[in-house]
C-alpha cells in the first residue's frame, strides 16, 4: 500500500471516529438567496447561504468568509445545512469565499483547496443593491396599504363619533331646554311658598320591599324619604295626607328593566287618577323612565299616593320617586283655589 493511500486511509479513519466529516454530494456551494432579510433594527440584507452539510445539530467549526475587501469574517450562523452571511447595504460587490477553517478536524480530513474545502460566489454590487430597493419599496408599498386601511378605518370611525356627538349635543340642547322650562315654573313657585310660611314638601325614592314588582292596582310604598318638611308623607302606608286646604304639586317617576313588562302607574287622590304615566325598557336600554305630574287642589286630610296599574308591570326601584309640595294654602274659612294676589 502507498503511503499516499495510506494517509487517505488513515484521514478516512480519523473522520469516522473523530471528525464531523460533512456530506455535501463532493463539493461546497455558496447561493445567493432571493429572500432579502430584514433584521429587528429594520435594515435589510442579501443572504449568501453556504453548504449544503448533512449535519443533524451545529457543526464542529464556524464557517470562514472571505469578502471582496480582504477581510475574513467569522459567521456561526447555522440553519438547514447552510451556513449563512448577510450583506447589508451598500453590498460590496466581488467575490465572497467560504471556506472550513484550517485549524478544524474536519479540514485536516479534506484535500487542500478542494471542493470540500472552500467554495466562491460573485456577488453584482449594482444587482444586489437593486434587489435591496425593491424589496424596500415593496415593504412600503405594503406599510403603505395598512395606513391607507387604518386611514379608512379612522375616518369610518371619526364619522361614526361625530354622528355620535352631534346626536349627543342634540339631545343635551333639548333636555337643557326641558330642565329651563320646569325651573322657570317652579322658582316661582318655591318663592310663593317662601311666601306663606307654610312648609310642606317631601321626596322620597326606592320601593319597599314589600312592594310585589309584578302585582298591579296596589300602593307603591318608597322607604328612602329625603325631603318630609311637614312630615305628610308615611311610609308605611304609602300615603301623603294634605295638613290643610291648598293648592299642591305632586310628581312620580319610575322605570323598568323588564323589556316584557311596562311600568304603568298613576297618581291617586282620594281614588281619582289625576296623571297616568308608562314607560317600557326597549331591548335592555338603560335610562328608560317616565314621570307622571299634576297640580290639584286638595282639602283636609286628603290622601294622595302613586298606584301600579296594571298585572304586568315591573318598577326599578332606584329609579322610583316620589314627591310634592304646596303652591300656596287655601285663606281661612275658604274651600275654593286661591289665586294668589298679583
Amino acid at each position: 500500500m502507498t503511503t499516499s493511500l495510506t494517509v487517505q486511509l488513515l484521514c478516512l479513519i480519523l473522520a469516522a471516529f473523530f471528525c464531523d466529516l460533512p456530506a455535501t454530494h463532493g463539493a461546497l456551494h455558496v447561493i445567493q438567496s432571493d429572500v432579502v432579510m430584514q433584521d429587528q433594527d429594520g435594515h435589510w440584507s442579501l443572504e449568501l447561504r453556504c453548504g449544503n452539510f448533512a449535519f443533524l445539530d451545529y457543526p464542529a467549526f464556524d464557517m470562514e468568509w472571505q469578502v471582496p475587501s480582504e477581510r475574513t469574517v467569522i459567521e456561526s450562523r447555522y440553519k438547514n445545512g447552510h451556513f449563512t452571511l448577510r450583506l447589508s447595504a451598500p453590498v460590496e460587490g466581488g467575490n465572497y469565499t467560504c471556506r472550513i477553517p484550517t485549524n478544524s478536524c474536519d479540514a485536516h480530513c479534506l484535500q487542500e483547496n478542494g471542493d470540500l474545502r472552500q467554495a466562491s460566489l460573485h456577488v453584482d454590487d449594482v444587482e444586489a443593491r437593486l434587489m435591496l430597493l425593491e424589496a424596500q419599496q415593496a415593504a412600503l408599498e405594503q406599510d403603505h396599504d395598512v395606513i391607507k386601511d387604518e386611514h379608512t378605518q379612522l375616518r369610518e370611525s371619526n364619522a361614526s363619533l361625530t354622528t355620535y356627538v352631534l346626536d349627543l349635543e342634540k339631545r343635551t340642547k333639548a333636555t337643557l331646554v326641558s330642565l329651563s322650562s320646569r325651573v322657570s315654573v317652579i322658582e316661582p313657585v318655591i318663592v310663593l311658598n317662601n311666601l306663606t310660611g307654610h312648609h310642606i314638601a317631601f321626596h322620597a325614592t326606592h320601593l319597599k320591599n314589600d312592594t310585589t314588582p309584578h302585582s298591579g292596582h296596589i300602593t307603591m310604598k318608597l322607604s328612602n324619604v329625603l325631603t318630609n318638611q311637614g312630615g305628610c308623607y308615611n311610609t308605611s302606608t304609602g300615603f301623603f295626607m294634605t295638613p290643610f286646604p291648598g293648592t299642591y304639586f305632586f310628581a312620580a317617576t319610575t322605570g323598568s328593566y323588564d323589556p316584557n313588562r311596562n311600568a304603568d302607574f298613576a297618581l291617586i287622590v282620594e281614588g281619582i287618577i289625576i296623571a297616568y304615566s308608562t314607560t317600557r325598557n326597549p331591548g335592555n336600554v338603560e335610562g328608560q323612565v317616565a314621570t307622571a305630574h299634576g297640580i290639584v287642589h286638595l282639602k283636609h286630610s286628603q290622601k294622595v299616593f302613586i298606584r301600579a296599574m296594571s298585572q304586568n308591570v315591573d318598577f326599578f326601584s332606584e329609579a322610583t320617586s316620589f314627591s310634592g309640595f304646596l303652591l300656596y294654602p287655601d285663606p281661612p274659612n275658604s274651600t275654593a283655589i286661591f289665586p294668589w294676589p298679583g
